[in-house]
C-alpha cells in the first residue's frame, strides 16, 4: 500500500546481463532467439499495468518442461530469473540488489510492516513465466507477502487485483481508505475494514478489500495493533492517570495526525484515528 518508484531499467539490457550468465552455448542461443517476443510481452505489460488491466493477461497453464516460446520450456523461462538473476555472482545480479534497495526504508510496500527480504513477482512467474524477468513485474517484499500472501494466485478481473506499488499506490493513497474500529474487549482490540471513497468507481473500492484479502492484511495489522495498544495503555496508566479522556483523546489525535502525514493508509493511522474517537476507550477502556 506504499508507492515506489518505478523500475527505469530497458529490457533488453536486463535480459542480456540474464543471458551472459548462461554457461550452455546451446541454452543460450535459444534464449537469445526469444528476446524479442519477451521484450514485447514486458511492453505490453507496461501498457496494461498503466490501465489497471493485468488481469486480461491470461495465465499460462502449460507443465514445466513444455515449450512455451520458440524452443524454450516453462521451466527454462522461469530459470531466467531464479538461475540468472536472482543468484549471486552473475551478471543480471546488480538488477536484483538494485530492485531489493528500491523500498523506502527497506519496508514492504504491500504492507508497510514487514522488511523487504525478496522480490515478489507481482504476476507469478509460475502462471507467467514469460514475465520472469520483466523489471516492472518485480515488486521488493517482505517474506510474508510474498510466500504467505497471493502465492500463485491469479486475479480473474479488474475487481480482485491487489494495489501494484509501481502503478496503483499514488492513486490509492491520495485519500484514506484504510479505517479501523474499536473493540470493547479486556484487553482492548481493533478490526481493521476497507472503507473507500464514494466518489471512487466500484472496481478501484473493490480492489482496496482485495488488497487486504490477497496478504491477509486484517489479521497481520491486528496482530502489530495489539502490541501498539499495550504500549498505550502503559503510557496511560503511567503518564495520563490523572488525565481527562478529552486530554487522553487529544494525544491520539496528535499521534494520528503524524501518521497521517507519512501514509495516509498505514495500519497505526487507522488504529490512532479509531482510538481517538472512541469514547468508551479514551474514558477507561484501555485498562
Amino acid at each position: 500500500m506504499r508507492s515506489i518508484p518505478k523500475p527505469t531499467d530497458v529490457f533488453q539490457d536486463v535480459f542480456n546481463l540474464c543471458v551472459e550468465g548462461v554457461g550452455d552455448a546451446g541454452l543460450r542461443q535459444r534464449y537469445v532467439d526469444i528476446g524479442q517476443a519477451l521484450g514485447a510481452d514486458a511492453a505490453a505489460y507496461e501498457v496494461l499495468a498503466s490501465q489497471g488491466s493485468l488481469w486480461a493477461i491470461p495465465p499460462n497453464n502449460q507443465g514445466k518442461d513444455e515449450v512455451v516460446v520458440g524452443q524454450v520450456s516453462k521451466s527454462e523461462l522461469k530459470k531466467l530469473y531464479s538461475g540468472y538473476m536472482a543468484v549471486q555472482e552473475k551478471p543480471a545480479r546488480t538488477v536484483y540488489d538494485r530492485l531489493m534497495s528500491s523500498a523506502p526504508g527497506e519496508m514492504c510496500p504491500y504492507c508497510g510492516v514487514g522488511r523487504v527480504a525478496t522480490l515478489d513477482h507481482y504476476l507469478p512467474k509460475a502462471k507467467f513465466p514469460r514475465l520472469a524477468i520483466a523489471v516492472e513485474n518485480l515488486v521488493p517484499a517482505c517474506r510474508d507477502c510474498n510466500m504467505g500472501g497471493k502465492k500463485t494466485a491469479v486475479a480473474t478481473n479488474a475487481e480482485s487485483q491487489p494495489i501494484h506499488p509501481y502503478y496503483d499506490a499514488i492513486y490509492f493513497n491520495r485519500e484514506q481508505w484504510l479505517f479501523c474500529e474499536v473493540i470493547a474487549t479486556v484487553p482492548a482490540t481493533v478490526r481493521y475494514y476497507s472503507d473507500p471513497p464514494q466518489a471512487w468507481s466500484e472496481t478501484n473500492k473493490q480492489r482496496t478489500g482485495a488488497h487486504l484479502l490477497s496478504f491477509d492484511l486484517i489479521s497481520r495489522f491486528s496482530f502489530q495493533a495489539a502490541e501498539e495498544l499495550s504500549h498505550i495503555r502503559q503510557i496511560f496508566v503511567t503518564y495520563y492517570r490523572g488525565a481527562t479522556p478529552d486530554e487522553r483523546r487529544d494525544y491520539l489525535l496528535e499521534k494520528e495526525f503524524a501518521e497521517s502525514l507519512l501514509h495516509p493508509n498505514s495500519w497505526k493511522r487507522a488504529m490512532y484515528q479509531a482510538l481517538s474517537g472512541s469514547l468508551w476507550y479514551c474514558g477507561g477502556g484501555y485498562q
